[in-house]
């Protein structure tokens, strides 16, 4: 995978440390934590980092109804 944005507003809510970079996969763009030990990724819809809240426990954080806002 290709990193698309590499700077971006969306803090990881996992880590609460790391913020989200926008990558380009085989099955199109998801978003990644670019924290070193952090493997949380998201879904993207409409160029925006997507998660339910109640997956935030597991690595994979899946896209559901619940959008990032910028800082």
């Amino acid at each position: 995978p290709k990193a698309v944005d590499e700077s971006t507003d969306y803090i990881c809510p996992r880590c609460k440390t790391g913020r989200f970079v926008r990558m380009d996969g085989p099955y199109g763009p998801y978003w990644l934590c670019n924290h070193p030990g952090c493997k949380t990724k998201c879904a993207d819809v409409k160029d925006v980092p997507v998660f339910i809240k109640s997956d935030l426990k597991g690595d994979t954080v899946m896209a559901s109804y619940i959008m990032f806002q910028g800082t």
